[in-house]
């Protein structure tokens, strides 16, 4: 053996028996995503959901303080290629403070940029708390749990209707008891009424984001080597998991479910994993069909009825006639209309919770029209491309990371963040806490693999 390979030999080692760091901002913070909405649940709580939910986007902000006054600031951030054009974003976001629009109503404008800052920040102090590479895994199986408690509890409220549901739900209140019963509730065969589950959040149907997130990670969990009893369990969630986005009938959910298992899959090849790609697609496909087996047995045809238009119907009309039309409207009418930005608290909960009702409220229903209100052309363009540079940084880190399981967690992370990507055509993820949780392990897979190869280095 050469000197050099001793070298990393004895480097590899010193990294095995490294001890894992206590917990930190990094832990905390994945551990809230999920769970902060659950504070819903408590009785009471429910008159406190506009603090309860500021509370959610003041965490990245706090930690973030914490981090930067600690003074231990580490590599990995500043090579980030998202990082420079997240700095252009942040910079154009406070400029838009100065909008005629934003200036008329300027505390929904404040609520909303500091909202935005929130969802950022995490690229900015994530890689200085990172104390280890080893803490990717643990970071993983925390999110896994919580989603998985998410899943679970969706999975209670559809097999208990009204037993398990949050003590208060704003769509009822918004839309009236009958109405919202209409929309959110489907009959079973011999005659139940479901309310599509909420998980652990007040909304009908939320069960489908935890029970998506759970599905993905109880089949990655169940590829590693970990104890027999430990793949069983993560399988168990992973199928409940899965049975929940049946449940809620959220069709977007399950398709891009398949398209992140179908991601993996091909990150592994590329690894050259290929027992691992093969693993993941057999399960994958079994826990897939079984738990729309078991779903459609308790449930009956409207489930299947539900789902069976993915392959029955036109796509491009389907998606047209529920979201598209609000893609398409962002550009052919928003931009030219406001192209600098139409003023920011315009729409969604900083308009609802703090506008004064001096400015006309836009509606803001995916992620585009969002964009283009907050910050027009330009924030349409550079936000996308920044996202779209850190599911390609993950990815790489994927097939170059010298270590394997941080190489692992990274094409996992890829795939949900591209997730998260594809859900700007059907929902707002960055306005809210789903944006934290892609910038955050974005970062944390970047400073990971940095900390990686400085070790190597070292040795």
């Amino acid at each position: 053996m050469t000197v050099a390979a001793a070298g990393r030999a004895r480097g590899s080692s010193k990294r095995s028996i490294e001890k894992l760091p206590k917990w930190g901002w990094l832990e905390w913070l994945t551990l809230s995503l999920p769970l902060m909405p659950a504070l819903m649940f408590i009785p009471g709580l429910s008159a406190l959901r506009t603090l309860a939910r500021v509370a959610a986007f003041l965490i990245p902000l706090i930690a973030w303080g914490f981090v930067a006054i600690k003074g231990k600031k580490r590599s990995g951030r500043d090579d980030f290629i998202s990082f420079k054009w997240m700095n252009i974003c942040t910079i154009y976001i406070f400029l838009e403070l100065l909008n005629p629009q934003g200036i008329a109503s300027p505390l929904a404008a404040l609520a909303q940029c500091m909202l935005l800052v929130s969802i950022i920040s995490p690229i900015y102090w994530t890689a200085w708390d990172l104390k280890s590479s080893k803490q990717v895994p643990r970071l993983m199986m925390i999110l896994f749990v919580c989603n998985a408690a998410g899943g679970f509890v969706g999975i209670l409220q559809a097999r208990y209707p009204g037993r398990f549901d949050p003590p208060a739900m704003p769509a009822f209140k918004n839309l009236g008891e009958d109405t919202a019963k209409a929309v959110f509730s489907y009959e079973t065969d011999d005659g139940r009424t479901i309310m599509r589950p909420c998980g652990l959040t007040d909304s009908p149907g939320g069960a489908a984001g935890a029970g998506s997130i759970a599905g993905l990670l109880g089949l990655c969990w169940a590829l590693r080597p970990i104890a027999v009893w430990k793949k069983g369990i993560s399988l168990i969630f992973a199928f409940l998991g899965i049975a929940a986005v049946y449940y809620t009938q959220v069709r977007s959910a399950l398709v891009v479910e398949v398209v992140c298992i179908a991601m993996i899959i091909a990150l592994f090849v590329l690894q050259g994993n290929v027992a691992a790609a093969t693993k993941m697609a057999s399960t994958g496909a079994s826990v897939i069909a079984g738990a729309l087996v078991w779903v459609v047995v308790n449930v009956g045809s409207a489930v299947l009825d539900r789902f069976s238009t993915l392959v029955k119907e036109d796509q491009g009309q389907l998606y047209q006639n529920s979201r598209g039309m609000y893609v398409e409207n962002t550009f052919t009418h928003m931009i030219w209309e406001a192209p600098l930005g139409a003023g920011l608290g315009r729409y969604g909960q900083s308009y609802g919770y703090f506008s004064n009702g001096a400015t006309e409220s836009l509606w803001a229903e995916v992620q585009w029209p969002a964009w283009a209100a907050d910050g027009g052309i330009f924030l349409l363009f550079a936000y996308p491309v920044a996202v779209l540079l850190a599911i390609a940084d993950s990815a790489r880190i994927a097939l170059k990371c010298p270590d394997k399981e941080v190489a692992y967690w990274a094409a996992v992370v890829a795939a949900i963040n591209f997730s998260i990507f594809a859900h700007c055509f059907s929902f707002v993820p960055f306005v809210c806490a789903e944006g934290i949780q892609f910038w955050t392990f974005a970062a944390v897979i970047h400073a990971a693999d940095k900390r990686v190869r400085e070790e190597l280095k070292r040795t």
